[in-house]
């Protein structure tokens, strides 16, 4: 295990004003604060690539979460909508003292970081948006809703049966020891099978909140979306990739960056990118 990867062993349970625990993984203890929020159905330790990247960079503490069932956080009391996801983090971070925060957020934890910097306004100094889900995106209000909605239902037999562990163990081959057990185990349990379906059945309403209800950021607020390139030619992807253009260029401080070598799961095949793109905030 390398010095790096002790982010896992400094595991901690945090009480949030509801009463529940969750469970947050931390290195560092700089006064500047790097937070990171997975995408639906995932664990927090799917980013220790990018950890093990980002810390020679840095002094900033960084912190890796586990959401609300998933891990050793307790389970959720509610139906996981993304006002729901947003409030936990929020009343998370309250609990944390920082000078500079940048929030990461990728696939759905791309809306829960905006919905969050929305909230916190100036006290955000910038978000990192790997291939999130945009709500600019008009593939997702279509078929894809529906192709939610029913994989939605899968998650919680797929995990009393064992093969949501095969399904993550697969989908994780990119990320070493021991992020990789962590992950596979923090989002393959019943419990986060259950509550990994209630969250995807919510990625698209979630965002047709936003359309109703646009979030308005902070003009202090640095907006990087990285976003991945492959495969080229489906239509999703164009329309992804526009959106995550869009999304940058409506920042005054907006940056779009292709990651040309990767797909959805950039924190695998390019981890190093998305560590220069949080350094290159904090050098603001």
């Amino acid at each position: 295990m390398s010095e790096k990867s002790m982010i896992l062993d400094n595991a901690a349970l945090v009480s949030l004003p509801d009463g529940r625990q969750l469970q947050t993984f931390t290195l560092g203890n700089g006064p500047d604060l790097v937070f990171f929020e997975a995408g639906g159905a995932s664990a927090g330790a799917v980013w220790g690539l990018v950890v093990d990247d980002l810390a020679p960079l840095t002094d900033a503490r960084i912190v890796l979460y586990n959401r609300a069932g998933y891990g050793a956080s307790w389970a959720a009391w509610d139906t996981r909508t993304l006002s729901d996801l947003v409030r936990d983090l929020h009343d998370l971070l309250a609990t944390m003292e920082y000078r500079r925060l940048v929030l990461v957020g990728h696939s759905l934890g791309g809306p829960i970081v905006r919905a969050a910097a929305s909230i916190l306004g100036d006290r955000c100094t910038g978000l990192v948006l790997v291939d999130p889900s945009d709500e600019g995106n008009p593939e997702y209000f279509g078929r894809m809703e529906k192709a939610f909605y029913r994989n939605s239902w899968t998650f919680f037999p797929r995990a009393v049966w064992g093969s949501l562990r095969t399904q993550k163990e697969q989908q994780l081959m990119g990320i070493p020891e021991p992020y990789r057990s962590q992950a596979v185990a923090d989002s393959s349990s019943p419990k986060a099978g259950w509550t990994a379906g209630y969250e995807v059945a919510n990625i698209v309403p979630g965002l047709r909140g936003l359309v109703a209800s646009p979030l308005v950021l902070a003009e202090t607020t640095a907006v990087t979306c990285i976003s991945g390139q492959l495969p080229p030619a489906s239509k999703m992807r164009e329309e992804q990739n526009t959106a995550h253009r869009r999304r940058a260029m409506a920042s005054p401080r907006g940056k779009y960056v292709p990651a040309h070598r990767s797909g959805h799961a950039i924190y695998q095949s390019e981890p190093q990118l998305v560590a220069d793109e949080v350094a290159a905030i904090l050098k603001l």
